[in-house]
């Protein structure tokens, strides 16, 4: 549990500031209408990671979760993206782990993003037999093959920015539950986009 939670406390901790200061920027164009959309998503956006410490979470409330992020990113990001997901309704109620899609999606928003072209982030999960298949595909900038083979290998990624532990976390994470009954697996071409 404490590891656990320790984990949890690493999601997103600069999403705050950044929002303050898009918050600020918006009321500097005085676009009320933006700074209430965005001022809404961010609202069910922290709703959800402070109060979430639940060891599961429907599917269904995890993409509202990820709809909440995706209207911030949009307001950020205006006509750089467009998202789309393909999930049967029955399979709403199904658990999985907190923050787990949207780490995913959050990390297709911020690598992914290309200065010349519009790129698609898509969402598919299935049920096959008695596996839950997601897959989150985007058609940004892909990744080079060094990064690519660190990713599978479970490594935590370290460049010039700092150390990238989000994906390291949600596979502990993964690991911690469910052992090898579960995998992550990644596939990128640079320049062709990312499927995990």
């Amino acid at each position: 549990k404490l590891e656990r939670n320790s984990l949890l406390l690493q999601v997103s901790p600069h999403m705050l500031l950044n929002s303050l200061s898009m918050i600020y920027s918006l009321s500097l164009s005085k676009n009320d209408a933006a700074i209430q959309a965005f001022t809404r998503n961010l609202m069910q956006y922290f709703r959800y990671v402070l109060r979430e410490n639940r060891d599961f979470v429907s599917l269904r409330e995890e993409l509202a979760f990820v709809e909440s992020y995706l209207g911030i990113q949009k307001i950020r990001y205006p006509g750089r993206f467009t998202y789309v997901y393909k999930m049967e309704d029955e399979l709403g109620d199904i658990m999985i782990l907190p923050f787990l899609i949207e780490n995913f999606i959050e990390n297709a928003v911020k690598y992914a993003l290309a200065p010349d072209r519009v790129i698609e982030i898509i969402l598919n999960i299935r049920l096959e037999e008695d596996m839950l298949l997601i897959s989150i595909v985007d058609t940004g900038n892909g990744m080079d093959a060094e990064r690519l083979r660190c990713l599978n290998a479970g490594e935590v990624i370290e460049d010039n920015s700092g150390r990238h532990i989000g994906i390291w976390n949600c596979r502990r994470r993964i690991q911690m539950y469910f052992g090898d009954r579960a995998d992550l697996h990644f596939s990128s071409v640079e320049n062709g986009g990312t499927q995990v």
